[in-house]
């Protein structure tokens, strides 16, 4: 994530008898704690960022600051695979969130998928020209280019499973 906090959509308000972790006798909101979780996460607290995403997520299921967020939590433990598809959830419900859209390009570029790499930081620099993002997207895509280029036409497909040993036929 970048040294911005993530700006955070408008979302409906936290459904009845949600009871958010309460600091001085005051309830944190959404908002509140999604800013809080992603300051942790900007100064690597991550199992403090986790829960403060969590809290955010019991108040707003789908939350897309929220959901953005612990996807970034699974890039940073190395699962880009989870991670995909937490920040596809997030675009699920809010398809041009510059914040989903780059780390979804991040999290394909982790997983050696540069072209769907490439076509999210396309989608991230429509939706935010001049997000705090955008050089490292440019810079990605730059990078990744070369490489989608230089690659077999299927190169973000699945390697084909191994044929079976087969064994010549007996001799009789």
């Amino acid at each position: 994530p970048s040294d911005e906090p993530a700006p955070v959509e408008p979302e409906p308000a936290a459904p009845r008898g949600a009871t958010p972790t309460a600091e001085a006798g005051h309830p944190k909101s959404y908002e509140h704690l999604v800013a809080d979780a992603n300051h942790a996460l900007d100064y690597g607290q991550t199992a403090k960022a986790q829960k403060l995403f969590d809290e955010a997520l019991k108040l707003q299921p789908n939350g897309v600051a929220a959901v953005t967020g612990a996807a970034y939590l699974l890039l940073d433990r190395q699962k880009p695979l989870a991670a995909i598809d937490m920040f596809n959830r997030a675009l699920t419900n809010a398809p041009s969130f510059a914040p989903a859209l780059f780390g979804v390009g991040e999290a394909y570029r982790q997983e050696g998928q540069p072209a769907k790499a490439v076509a999210a930081y396309k989608r991230y620099l429509e939706a935010s020209p001049t997000g705090s993002d955008a050089p490292a997207a440019r810079r990605q895509m730059r990078e990744l280019e070369s490489q989608v280029a230089a690659a077999p036409p299927h190169q973000d497909a699945p390697p084909p499973a191994p044929a079976a040993a087969t064994s010549p036929p007996p001799q009789l």
